[in-house]
């Protein structure tokens, strides 16, 4: 009988931890940032946009004849490869917004002569697919990102 009380004791104990550590997992995955920077050790929560216009070389753009805010250069390259996501689908594209936001605001408080703007943000298919436009106001070109496909972070960063 005593082994049965034993079992039993053992077993709610277990359930209890597991059932704390599931918890703290969930609220520790609410509070993790969603998108990162990929360096070559870790993981680091984005702030900012990881891109610009005068990242660009004229060879690597595409500009018709009324290239400008409202019809920007195309661009051939993607400087702002370090990107991934880490969470819930549905919660990406507002993360991604966020960014975006955040970076105008810090672009606008430092005078820098640019901007950015999220044009189309979609993870309907299971992959996050971004299209956003980089606005010079040196008198550079105005680049369009499109198609810029977000992947998932490496599942052994923690």
């Amino acid at each position: 009988m005593k082994s049965y009380r034993m079992i039993f004791t053992l077993g709610l104990i277990s359930f209890l931890f597991a059932g704390v550590a599931q918890a703290s997992m969930v609220k520790q995955r609410e509070q993790s940032p969603i998108l990162f920077e990929v360096t070559k050790n870790e993981l680091i929560p984005a702030t900012e946009v990881g891109d610009s216009v005068f990242y660009y070389e004229p060879e690597e753009l595409i500009c018709g004849p009324n290239a400008d805010q409202e019809t920007p250069c195309l661009a051939t390259v993607d400087h702002w490869e370090t990107i991934c996501f880490k969470g819930d689908l549905e919660d990406v594209c507002p993360a991604f917004e966020k960014l975006f936001n955040a970076s105008s605001e810090q672009l606008l408080e430092s005078g820098a002569e640019e901007d950015v703007e999220l044009l189309n943000c979609s993870s309907e298919t299971g992959i996050t697919i971004l299209s956003f436009n980089l606005i010079s106001y040196h008198g550079g070109p105005n680049v369009l990102i499109g198609d810029k496909l977000i992947p998932m972070c490496p599942i052994f960063f923690n």
